[in-house]
């Protein structure tokens, strides 16, 4: 049985870890993958499967053209593309063939469920930031986003649509599967499976001391940051902090005032944010925290996953949260590695009274939760999934 991974939206480096996790789990399941991308993407994912140990043997690298996103033209030309490639690999495909689309395309969806009725491909379609947009408008966002967000609700929320048996829509979490049954008809909600979000974890089993040693807490935020991330509480956070023990620092893409975060003496990377950091630059970013921050509304992550918790559990850093239901979900049934507030006021009261004495890193259980994570624990839980929807003999 092969199966046909294929991704149409990815360039850029994009979401390369959650591909290559993904492509890992299939390896341990499927005798066969062919791999379906952009040049440069999947040759950075294959390299990270390389270093992970994971087998590339079974994997045939197939590269498709795509627009490589730069602006926001380029990024409407690369969605057009891969509408079309998504229902010609549907046309294209042998019966017994397994298609796996690691994104969802809303322009595309539609299109692929009327397809799938004429030629019926096992078809696996991923679900993540996409679906958050059916349940919260987002005025910031350009037209043509509005208009894919439009359409996933013209299509995700509808009662009389049919989605064909040989489709199934993947969420990464039993808490957003959960809610997508809660949130969505059942006419829709009956084609969603789950598997949870995996992860290639760092190797060592000692939790690092900090790369520079000081009497402060270093606390920060990784990954991109703006608005819709927190950023604005963020500020209020560091504003009203008055434990002089604490310093603040952002360790990613910012998209936000530069100047306002500098006045408040929040520690930036080298490059001011103004663009994506080098991995090396971010992990000694990463290693010198005592804490990494969360401010996510406490609203989002309802029906979408965050990889960015992976990160610091893969660090073996604890978090400080706002609590919202994926890191609820992930705490209760992988084990804590942090503490989650109900609000920010909780998080500053937590903060003005916190020590360097105070921080016991050790109190937190990471290497088993990183088992149960792993892409060994994730695979057969996912292999179990996909027999019970006659998707694997």
């Amino acid at each position: 049985m092969k199966v046909r991974f294929i991704d149409t939206l990815c360039t850029n480096g994009m979401h390369l870890l959650f591909n290559a996790s993904l492509l890992a789990i299939l390896e341990k399941i499927f005798d066969k993958i062919s791999l379906y991308g952009e040049k440069n993407n999947i040759n950075d994912e294959i390299k990270i499967l390389e270093e992970n140990g994971v087998d590339i043997s079974k994997i045939e690298r197939k590269n498709i053209y795509l627009p490589i996103v730069k602006s926001r033209i380029s990024n409407f030309f690369l969605y057009l593309c891969s509408f079309f490639y998504n229902l010609y690999f549907i046309v294209i495909a042998d019966k017994d063939d397994i298609l796996v689309f690691n994104y969802n395309n809303l322009l595309a969806v539609r299109m692929m469920n009327i397809f799938n009725k004429i030629f019926h491909r096992k078809t696996l379609i991923f679900c993540h930031g996409e679906m958050e947009f059916l349940i919260e408008n987002r005025p910031s966002f350009g037209p043509f986003n509005r208009f894919t967000f439009y359409l996933g609700k013209c299509f995700f929320l509808n009662k009389k649509i049919r989605i064909e048996q040989n489709i199934k829509f993947v969420v990464l979490g039993d808490s957003i599967l959960k809610n997508v049954k809660e949130i969505l008809p059942l006419n829709i909600s009956k084609s969603f499976i789950t598997m949870d979000h995996s992860y290639f974890f760092k190797k060592d089993d000692i939790i690092k001391e900090k790369v520079i040693k000081t009497e402060n807490i270093k606390i920060g935020t990784v990954g991109l940051f703006y608005r819709l991330k927190g950023a604005d509480d963020f500020c209020k956070l560091v504003s009203s902090i008055n434990n002089k023990n604490i310093e603040f620092s952002i360790t990613g893409k910012i998209l936000y005032d530069v100047r306002k975060l500098q006045e408040l003496g929040v520690s930036l990377p080298e490059n001011l944010g103004k663009d994506v950091i080098p991995r090396d630059i971010l992990e000694k970013r990463i290693e010198d925290l005592d804490f990494i921050l969360y401010l996510y509304p406490i609203t989002s992550y309802k029906i979408m996953a965050s990889g960015a918790i992976l990160d610091a559990l893969s660090f073996k850093r604890p978090i400080i949260a706002l609590r919202n239901d994926y890191f609820s979900y992930i705490f209760e049934k992988f084990g804590e590695f942090g503490y989650l507030f109900d609000s920010l006021e909780d998080i500053i009261n937590f903060l003005n009274q916190i020590t360097l004495f105070s921080i016991d890193p050790t109190i937190f259980d990471y290497k088993m939760i990183q088992q149960r994570l792993s892409i060994d624990f994730v695979s057969k839980t996912f292999r179990e999934e996909l027999e019970s929807i006659s998707f694997f003999n």
